[in-house]
């Protein structure tokens, strides 16, 4: 048995200090600090600190390194499937919050891209009472019409510069968070939809859309006019559709009404510059 002298002289010829207690804070050497490692057994043995170097720490360290290997590249099959059980588990409880034909909506397609005054020109050959709000809120103008004489908003804003569809902001885990861009045709179905202008009229204005992306708008207008799904075809959709219409035209934000549209004046559009004469 080495008497505490012997071990404390031992440790002095492996580069240590020893720790006064008159002395806060001395340890280690600060060049020698790096080259020390404290491995197992009990304190105050020389078995409790051996220099990095020695062949039984950088055992120790290829044991570890080689095991966290084997770990990565060799996973249990056990927790393998429970990783893909814990994932399908995780995509099949987020699933009822998107919606059906999602995928419709995500898939950047701009079709024809129309300036707000353009828009603006187009509607009001509908409707020659509508206008646009002064300021943009979150990127958008308020679109709003003269009903009963007094202004009144229709529940949704346009960009100043719009594509023909909407596309939709997913979140990592491909739920719906809000709309990346949206599209004038989405703005005419609100309007559709609140009875400001016709189906028919929208038609002879706008054009009627063709191709897979218009297949979203012909589905909405089916609901609008049957006020029905048109998928499960129940008024009180069961099947999810319908929760797509409201995700992508829902507008939060309060617009102003023109101070001159507000006194009576109407908004004209120049070359796409909309003015109040």
């Amino acid at each position: 048995m080495k008497s505490q002298e012997e071990l404390l002289q031992e440790a002095r010829a492996r580069g240590a200090v020893i720790i006064n207690e008159n002395e806060p804070g001395s340890g280690f050497a600060d060049d020698l600090a790096d080259d020390v490692a404290c491995i197992g057994g009990k304190a105050g043995t020389p078995e409790q600190q051996m220099r990095y170097d020695d062949p039984a720490v950088m055992e120790m360290q290829k044991r570890a390194e080689d095991a966290a290997a084997y770990l990565l590249n060799h996973a249990p099959a056990e927790i393998d499937e429970a990783n893909r059980r814990l994932r399908q588990g995780n995509i099949d409880l987020v699933r009822k919050y998107r919606f059906n034909f999602q995928e419709e909506y995500t898939d950047w397609v701009p079709g024809r891209v129309l300036k707000i005054g353009d828009f603006l020109k187009f509607l009001q050959s509908i409707r020659p009472d509508a206008f646009v709000s002064d300021y943009q809120i979150m990127g958008l103008r308020g679109l709003g019409f003269i009903e009963g004489g007094q202004p009144k908003y229709s529940g949704i804003g346009i960009m100043d510069i719009a594509p023909e569809w909407s596309q939709l902001r997913l979140d990592r885990y491909q739920q719906p968070v809000n709309l990346k861009y949206r599209g004038w045709r989405d703005v005419l179905l609100t309007c559709i939809k609140g009875g400001f202008v016709t189906e028919s009229k929208c038609d002879l204005i706008f054009g009627k859309p063709s191709g897979p992306r218009s297949r979203p708008w012909y589905r909405q207008l089916y609901a609008i006019r049957n006020n029905s799904c048109g998928e499960c075809h129940k008024q009180f959709c069961e099947c999810g559709y319908s929760l797509a219409w409201d995700r992508l035209r829902s507008d939060a934000h309060s617009f102003s009404v023109p101070e001159e549209v507000a006194k009576g004046k109407r908004q004209e559009v120049y070359e796409s510059r909309i003015f109040v004469p």
